[in-house]
């Protein structure tokens, strides 16, 4: 299992024919980052998340939250 980042690991993960599960920390108090990092952050139902098929990881970075962090 992979402990870190879900956004990238959930690919690794499911590129290999033995790999578990990805650990992902979705409440917002535990890692309010993470859930505003992306513009498109799949959902998570049922405790599963969905492995997008998009070009790269997938996934897009939420333009509000680079301005906000911008140094």
């Amino acid at each position: 299992a992979h402990h870190e980042e879900p956004q990238i690991a959930q690919h690794l993960i499911a590129a290999v024919p033995h790999g578990t599960y990805v650990e992902c920390f979705a409440d917002p108090e535990r890692d309010p980052i993470w859930q505003a990092m992306w513009a498109n952050r799949p959902p998570i139902k049922d405790g599963m998340l969905e492995v997008t098929r998009d070009p790269g990881f997938g996934l897009i970075l939420d333009a509000g939250m680079i301005r906000r962090y911008r140094v």
